[in-house]
């Protein structure tokens, strides 16, 4: 990172943030485990509920941090589902990836995942995202009631993969009512 890079400036201060967020997010699983290892009767209701909740900040955490932190790595289709395990949570949207293939890495990776969260944002009261192609060519599709993306672009993840793309020489391209194409 140098003084006159914005973007690894933004990716230090996300990583940092992400980093310490998720060492007290274990810290809060662990304590509420050994709560309900020291009651002796069971986990309650609210214990419960902790321990989801605690598990679901870890991977929507893991998934920002990949997002918006420093390079991701090589994604393939099963790394990305694995990541978008943090916007399903709750049930409240699933993610495909099964008509992807082949390998992404550097800043394609990224981009991917910035529109995976991008399309998790669009769906407000639910839905799926799917995610297919090759690299070269990968679409992003966010189906549900009241889809807002991409005819409107949605918060800062839909911003910085444009942004992101076309500093790269990439294209987002809109396609059919729901999909963005990565090229």
């Amino acid at each position: 990172m140098t003084e006159n890079d914005p973007w690894g400036l933004a990716s230090a201060v996300a990583e940092r943030i992400c980093h310490d967020l998720a060492g007290l997010t274990g810290t809060l699983g662990s304590a509420v485990e050994m709560a309900v290892e020291d009651s002796g009767r069971g986990p309650s209701e609210a214990l419960d509920i902790a321990v989801t909740a605690a598990g679901e900040l870890a991977a929507r955490l893991r998934l920002l941090r990949a997002a918006f932190g420093s390079n991701p790595g090589a994604l393939d289709g099963a790394a990305i589902l694995a990541l978008a395990a943090g916007l399903t949570g709750a049930g409240r949207v699933s993610v495909t990836t099964g008509g992807l293939s082949g390998v992404m890495d550097g800043v394609y990776a990224r981009i991917v995942l910035l529109l995976v969260v991008a399309a998790g944002d669009a769906l407000g009261r639910g839905g799926a995202i799917s995610v297919s192609g090759t690299p070269g060519a990968v679409g992003v599709a966010a189906m549900g009631p009241g889809v807002v993306w991409p005819d409107r672009r949605v918060g800062v993840s839909a911003a910085l993969a444009e942004v992101l793309a076309a500093a790269a020489g990439l294209r987002l391209e809109t396609a059919g009512t729901a999909v963005m194409v990565l090229r």
